[in-house]
């Protein structure tokens, strides 16, 4: 049950992102369409950036996904929907649950996602003192 719930999420999202990437944009008929100049000059970086990197060809459109605060419970689910639709992503781990679930990110490693760091653990910053937020 959690997997199809999770797969279902995965699809909105993905689906989110492919309308954003594409220029696809609820807007009132009379809306130009989207014309931002910062957003071709990022796109072309992009575009040179992966020609620098010797890639002869890139695929036209291609988004990022990226996980916060794992591993948990929930992560070998992400993974396994995540593997379905043949996708990669970036987890962003809190070093305190990777002390609790070491299996789970060498799993993360061997799947061929990015792993990156997310804290060693989760203080929220309301509920510290001057001398530890800084």
């Amino acid at each position: 049950m959690k997997v199809k719930k999770l797969s279902g999420v995965m699809n909105v999202i993905a689906l989110m992102c492919f309308m954003v990437i594409s220029g696809c944009e609820q807007s009132p008929e009379d809306t130009p369409p989207r014309s931002n100049p910062e957003r071709k000059k990022i796109l072309k970086q992009i575009d040179d950036t992966w020609e620098e990197l010797g890639y002869s060809e890139k695929p036209a459109k291609y988004i990022a996904l990226s996980f916060d605060d794992g591993p948990s419970a929930q992560t070998q689910a992400l993974m396994d929907a995540l593997a379905e639709q043949k996708v990669y992503a970036t987890l962003f781990l809190i070093g305190s649950n990777v002390d609790t679930l070491p299996g789970i990110v060498r799993a993360i490693r061997d799947a061929g996602h990015e792993i990156g760091n997310h804290s060693q653990g989760y203080a929220s910053i309301n509920d510290l003192t001057v001398g530890p937020a800084k």
